[in-house]
């Protein structure tokens, strides 16, 4: 764990990557589109205003317990728990459109996507040890990189062409599903 050969061989690092590029493309894009989300689908400008401070308060919890959670479970399961939440808020408002499931479905969104944004690293950490931590870091956050240049420009320009989220739901719902299965096969 602490040093020597770090395990890339097992290929474990690249489902690492693809988790997480998986769960930020779900949480990048709707942490960009929180507000418009509630809104499109009949919330107030009080219940969008609601819906930002949601995401980030659920952003904030996911980040503290996945560390926690990580100390106590296997990391893997953590990262699995990630992906669900965040396709329970999809299919939530996919399956009953409104204002208020819109407002729980962002909120899942910031719980999984800071879930991710804990449990990702946490698993660098015990997978590579503290010695290689820095060098899978750096590598693991252009997963973060590519979804936060590519996601929420895709949704809104999706958003653009449809004037409704529905497709942008599937999608991050079924990116959601992907995340989960692969977080089946990370070790631990």
């Amino acid at each position: 764990r602490g040093g020597g050969r770090p395990p890339d061989a097992a290929g474990g690092f690249p489902l690492l990557w693809l988790g997480f590029l998986l769960a930020a493309v779900a949480g990048v894009s709707s942490i960009g589109h929180a507000a418009t989300i509630v809104a499109s689908h009949g919330g107030s400008a009080a219940a969008a205003a609601f819906a930002v401070v949601a995401i980030n308060c659920g952003n904030a919890g996911g980040r503290l317990g996945a560390g926690w959670l990580c100390d106590r479970f296997p990391a893997a399961r953590i990262i699995g728990l990630a992906h669900l939440a965040a396709f329970a808020g999809f299919a939530l408002l996919l399956a009953w459109p409104g204002a208020p499931q819109a407002v729980a479905c962002v909120a899942l969104q910031g719980l999984a996507y800071g879930i991710a944004s804990g449990a990702f690293p946490g698993t660098l950490s015990i997978l590579y040890g503290a010695a290689n931590f820095g060098r899978y870091f750096g590598r693991l956050m252009t997963a973060w990189g590519l979804a936060g240049l590519t996601a929420p420009w895709l949704a809104g320009r999706l958003f653009d062409l449809q004037a409704d989220y529905t497709v942008i739901l599937w999608l991050c719902g079924g990116l959601s599903v992907a995340g989960f299965l692969v977080s089946r096969r990370l070790p631990g």
